[in-house]
C-alpha cells in the first residue's frame, strides 16, 4: 500500500508540472499546480439567485507571449496564474489585507476577495496550498491506520460518518436570504 501511494504521488507530482487538474464542487475548488495541491474555500454563503458551479477542467502550461511567464490555459481559452507566482505577487505588492502571502516549504494560505473568481460568492475566500507529497502521506497514514485497527463498525458509527459527510456536502450549498 505504501509503495502504491509513493508511486501514485510521484506520478501526480510529475503530471502537475505540465497539467493542472481543477475540480469545482459548489464553488469549492481543488487543483494541482507544480507539485502543490490547493483548495479554495469560499467563506460566504451562496448569493440569492445564483447557482453554485460544478465542473472539471484540465489546464495545460502555456506561455501567452514572450513578455509573460507561463500560465495555465484551458482548451476554451481560460487562463489562471500558477500558485507560486500568485503568492509571490501578493508578497511583493505589500498587500495589507492578507495574513500570509508566502509559500513556505510548499505550505501556504491567503485570504482573497472572491469577486474576481465568482459573483455567486461575494466575500472572502480562503486559499490553502499543500505539497502533494504531504497529502499523499496523510491519506496513506489515515488509510493504513483504519486498516490496521480493523475496527468493527456498528450502526452508531455508520450513522455518525453519514451525518458528517452530509454536513460537509451541505455547507457549501447554503444560500443567503433575499
Amino acid at each position: 500500500m505504501i509503495l502504491a501511494s509513493v508511486a501514485t504521488s510521484a506520478l501526480l507530482i510529475v503530471r502537475s508540472y505540465n497539467y493542472s487538474d481543477h475540480l469545482t464542487y459548489s464553488d469549492v475548488e481543488l487543483s494541482t499546480d507544480e507539485g502543490l495541491f490547493s483548495i479554495m474555500i469560499p467563506l460566504a454563503r451562496l448569493a440569492p439567485g445564483h447557482k453554485a458551479s460544478n465542473n472539471w477542467q484540465t489546464y495545460t502550461r502555456h506561455r501567452i507571449n514572450e513578455w509573460t511567464s507561463d500560465r495555465w490555459v484551458t482548451a476554451g481559452g481560460g487562463t489562471k496564474f500558477r500558485a507560486r507566482e500568485y503568492f509571490a505577487m501578493l508578497g511583493d505588492s505589500g498587500n495589507d489585507d492578507t495574513i500570509s502571502t508566502r509559500i513556505f516549504m510548499g505550505f501556504g494560505y491567503v485570504f482573497v476577495d472572491s469577486s474576481w473568481t465568482s459573483a455567486s460568492r461575494p466575500g472572502p475566500l480562503l486559499w490553502i496550498v499543500v505539497p502533494i507529497w504531504a497529502v499523499a502521506a496523510i491519506s496513506t497514514a489515515a488509510i493504513g491506520t483504519s486498516l490496521c485497527m480493523r475496527a468493527r463498525f456498528g450502526i452508531r458509527s455508520l450513522l455518525l460518518f453519514t451525518a458528517i459527510a452530509a454536513v460537509m456536502l451541505l455547507l457549501p450549498t447554503l444560500q443567503t436570504s433575499k
